[in-house]
């Protein structure tokens, strides 16, 4: 008899999947990926967004401290020349002129301080600022020019805000450059009105021109008399780049029909 042949037994084993292979942890792997990502960006955004604001923040601040520093270094100046207008009458031994100009003087030092607080002030203040800085010259020249507002009826002056002290600097050249070295009586004219959504100044002169005084070497032909121009410049460039607007500056001579010089206007244009 042939032997029987047993059938062959199979035999199936089965292997776990190692867990990081597994589909869910796949799928957790990549939701853990964009996430991690997600948060990175955000931490980027969040991190640019905080320095933007600070330097936004920063560049304010400077632009109010140099705006402040400006104005500091115009108020000594301008009352280094008021100083000197109450040295003239003392020196000249005229007490009723002395007394006048030094209740005018009193009034200009309190409107100053009052206005040297703000970077912007009511336009009405600065005007009447202005008007006792004339005034006060007018008596120290024995009122050898007059002095013209002209307001447009569209400008409101209390709503309407300027720099402190932002015209002061060329009246006071107009006067010393153009109306001291005229023979005869001139006229000083300050001209307020909107040009292009900005206010506009106009100062205005019919002094000898800024040629006759430069050849007279003026006493307004000094650094001093420069500086004040040159720091009234800075204050209108830091106003303009906190507004987003354009400032300008413009200095006209202005000619008879002879082609003789017959003075000058100055243009300011204010941003709003």
């Amino acid at each position: 008899q042939g032997v029987e042949m047993e059938s062959p037994t199979s035999l199936s084993l089965t292997c776990p999947i190692s867990w990081y292979r597994t589909t869910w942890f796949k799928i957790l792997s990549v939701l853990l990926t964009l996430g991690l990502l997600f948060g990175i960006f955000q931490w980027r955004v969040a991190t640019i967004r905080k320095q933007a604001r600070l330097k936004s923040e920063f560049d304010k601040r400077l632009a109010e401290v140099e705006m402040s520093a400006l104005r500091a270094q115009m108020n000594p100046h301008f009352l280094f020349n008021c100083l000197n207008s109450i040295k003239f009458f003392i020196i000249q031994n005229d007490t009723d002129q002395a007394s006048e100009y030094l209740t005018k003087f009193g009034r200009l030092i309190r409107l100053i301080l009052q206005n040297s607080k703000s970077e912007v002030i009511p336009l009405s203040s600065e005007l009447e600022s202005l008007s006792l800085y004339v005034d006060m010259e007018k008596l120290r020249f024995e009122n050898k020019f007059d002095y013209v507002q002209n307001i447009s009826s569209e400008v409101s002056l209390e709503f309407v805000e300027v720099p402190p002290l932002i015209i002061q600097p060329f009246v006071e050249n107009a006067i010393w450059h153009g109306l001291m070295h005229k023979p005869e009586a001139g006229t000083l004219q300050l001209n307020v009105y909107y040009h292009n959504d900005m206010i506009r100044c106009e100062i205005v002169d019919n002094g000898v021109g800024r040629e006759a005084a430069s050849k007279l070497k003026s006493k307004s032909a000094t650094k001093n008399k420069s500086l004040g121009i040159d720091i009234t410049r800075n204050r209108l460039l830091k106003l303009s780049e906190d507004l987003n607007a354009e400032s300008a500056i413009q200095v006209i001579d202005l000619y008879a029909q002879s082609g003789n010089p017959s003075g000058t206007k100055v243009i300011i244009d204010i941003p709003q």
